[in-house]
């Protein structure tokens, strides 16, 4: 990933990706205002990006992503729920 985002650097380009992997969820990476995240509510999808939290800039925001603290990851217990 980091060698596309140094050769798009070059261009004066917007380029718009989605991923459903957390590991790039990283300040070394990427900026806070390039880190977005989607909240499925009802019929509607919300965006909002990582700037509206404010982080320390040594935050694991991978690891806090996968804990809930930005929302918009998905509960797999009500898509999958447990036969205990």
């Amino acid at each position: 990933m980091q060698s596309v985002l140094a050769h798009l650097e070059k261009y004066p380009i917007q380029v718009i990706v989605t991923s459903h992997e957390s590991r790039l969820l990283d300040l070394d990476l990427l900026r806070r205002d390039e880190i977005w995240f989607v909240e499925k509510r009802k019929s509607e999808s919300i965006l909002y990006s990582l700037e509206e939290f404010n982080e320390r800039n040594d935050r694991k925001i991978d690891k806090a992503y996968l804990d809930g603290r930005y929302g918009g990851v998905p509960l797999f217990e009500t898509l999958f729920p447990s036969e205990e």
